[in-house]
């Protein structure tokens, strides 16, 4: 909603005007922002803050700190929703690499979220049986978790899977 687009750019330049050292603070609040705001249609904004905040953490933080992940795996979701999917494979592919390499303790679900971006991008590619085998892979993680845990993202891979396969099958 505005409420919360507004509640979340009024907590960030509070968080900035105390000090502009506190991006460790701001970099999560400003990738919720990006989500807020890609939610509401307003993709060019969602992109320029994310991309924004992306560069400063790299900076700050080196371009493998696993705190980028989630800012990896938002701009993926975004250059995807904006029919760039070579892009969001990229991003999709960096945040991969970034969670199988980092040590950091991440959430059990990261990898599965590149990947599972990963499979969208190459549908829209053309690259369906590689797209196939990574959403059964995602699948089969959600699906071994706690009952209830995942259950609207293994509806969305099935109807990905029922989609794809048809399509394949059709072919």
């Amino acid at each position: 909603t505005e409420e919360g687009i507004a509640a979340l750019r009024e907590a960030i330049a509070v968080l900035e005007r105390s000090t502009p050292k506190l991006l460790r603070e701001t970099f999560m609040l400003r990738v919720e922002l990006a989500m807020f705001l890609a939610q509401h249609k307003q993709a060019a904004e969602a992109d320029a803050v994310l991309r924004e905040v992306l560069a400063r953490a790299e900076q700050a933080w080196g371009p493998r700190d696993p705190r980028l992940l989630s800012a990896l795996l938002q701009l993926s979701d975004q250059e995807l929703s904006a029919g760039r999917p070579q892009e969001a494979l990229a991003l999709a592919e960096r945040a991969l690499a970034l969670s199988l390499t980092s040590g950091a303790e991440l959430p059990r679900k990261a990898p599965f979220e590149a990947r599972w971006t990963q499979a969208l991008a190459l549908a829209e590619l053309g690259e369906t049986a590689r797209a196939l085998r990574l959403a059964r892979e995602v699948r089969d993680f959600a699906t071994a978790q706690p009952a209830g845990e995942f259950n609207a993202w293994i509806v969305n891979i099935d109807k990905f899977l029922t989609k794809h396969m048809a399509a394949r099958g059709a072919r």
